[in-house]
């Protein structure tokens, strides 16, 4: 009796009689199934369906392989004012070296304990009001690269922190963000801290800091001469654990 595969399942089906009894007894098949065709099916090896991999793995591993494969699509996370770009996990440091909405090369954020411990980030907004991004700047800490996203979108500004890694490697790190008053170099209320988020395949914010535009005027330092607002952002990366 020959088998046949049914969707992801193998069967035995009886190729000769329509109403599909077994040829030999003549009793119906039901909803009976192949138990050796299951153990088969189990032990077949499936390749992933990213571009560029060639691993291969059993029916029950793959979707986990493929939501953790370096060879997964995400998009690069510039400003999205020019690039657009779905890259390859892998090759992210790649695009982001020639990428126009990304500041290359990373700043090197200090190490835990020294006196200055964070690095400030400067963000510029024209005074016309109209929403816009700045180019995403890169902080390299602990061996990881971190991306700093600064935006006004709907009267509100956003600082949002993304990190090259695994859902489970973000949660291993602590951003603390907050905006500068220029006059005092204070932060008072306007500050957040928040993990980062891993790469993937949108730009959607988490959680991260957020300021509405009329909390902004107090700690923005106006620049006559380019006729623009000087933001500055403070950004601490802290390891967890």
């Amino acid at each position: 009796i020959p088998l046949r595969l049914v969707g992801s399942e193998m069967c035995i089906r009886d190729r000769f009689t329509p109403d599909l009894d077994c040829p030999t007894c003549r009793e119906p098949f039901g909803e009976g199934k192949s138990l050796l065709a299951f153990a088969v099916a189990e032990e077949v090896q499936h390749e992933c369906r990213h571009q560029g991999c060639t691993k291969t793995t059993p029916v029950d591993q793959i979707v986990q392989h493929e939501k953790e494969c370096k060879w997964r699509l995400v998009l690069c996370p510039g400003s999205g004012f020019n690039c657009t770009a779905m890259i390859p996990f892998c090759k992210v440091e790649d695009h982001v070296q020639s990428c126009p909405d990304c500041d290359w090369p990373p700043t090197e954020h200090p190490v835990d304990g020294e006196e200055e411990d964070f690095v400030i980030v400067e963000s510029i907004f024209f005074v016309d009001g109209e929403d816009g991004r700045n180019t995403t700047e890169i902080i390299q800490f602990e061996g990881k690269l971190f991306f700093c996203r600064k935006f006004r979108n709907n009267g509100t500004f956003t600082v949002d922190v993304v990190m090259k890694g695994s859902l489970e490697e973000c949660e291993e790190f602590l951003i603390e963000a907050a905006v500068l008053d220029p006059n005092s170099d204070s932060y008072d209320d306007k500050k957040a801290s928040f993990q980062p988020r891993p790469l993937k395949e949108d730009n959607k914010p988490g959680f991260c800091l957020t300021v509405p535009q009329e909390l902004m005027s107090g700690v923005c330092k106006y620049n006559a001469e380019l006729a623009e607002y000087d933001i500055k952002v403070l950004v601490k990366v802290i390891k967890l654990g």
